[in-house]
C-alpha cells in the first residue's frame, strides 16, 4: 500500500493498514474457495478488535476488492480461483449467492 503510506507520510497523518490478500473486508465471512487456514474471517475479526481499542481513532477506511467478492470473477487475462464466498458458520452453496454476504 505505498501510495496510501506516501499520502499519510506527506499529510502527516498517522495510520495503518490491515491486508490479507484475497480477504475481503466482511465480518463473519469466509473464502471457501480457499483453503480454511487461510483464515479470512479470523484476520477481519482480529482487525476489529484492534481497530475498537483505538479510541482516538477519527476515520476508519474500507477498502476491498468488491467485484470478485460479489461477482466471485476476475478480470479478463487474471489467472486465479472464482472468488466463493461464505459465512463462517455455512456451507458454501456457490458463486451467486456472492451479493448476500454483502449486504
Amino acid at each position: 500500500m505505498p501510495g496510501i503510506d506516501s499520502w499519510l507520510k506527506d499529510n502527516k497523518i498517522p495510520g495503518e493498514a490491515f491486508v490479507k490478500f484475497g480477504c475481503p473486508a466482511l465480518l463473519g465471512v469466509r473464502r471457501a474457495d480457499m483453503a480454511p487456514v487461510h483464515g479470512c474471517d479470523t484476520h477481519n475479526d482480529m482487525v476489529v478488535r484492534h481497530i475498537e481499542q483505538l479510541p482516538e481513532l477519527d476515520a476508519v477506511v474500507v477498502a476491498s476488492r468488491w467485484a470478485l467478492a460479489t461477482e466471485g470473477v476476475r478480470v479478463s487475462g487474471e489467472e486465479g480461483r472464482t472468488a466463493v464466498l461464505a459465512a463462517t458458520d455455512e456451507r458454501p452453496t456457490g458463486v451467486e449467492d456472492n451479493p448476500k454476504h454483502v449486504e
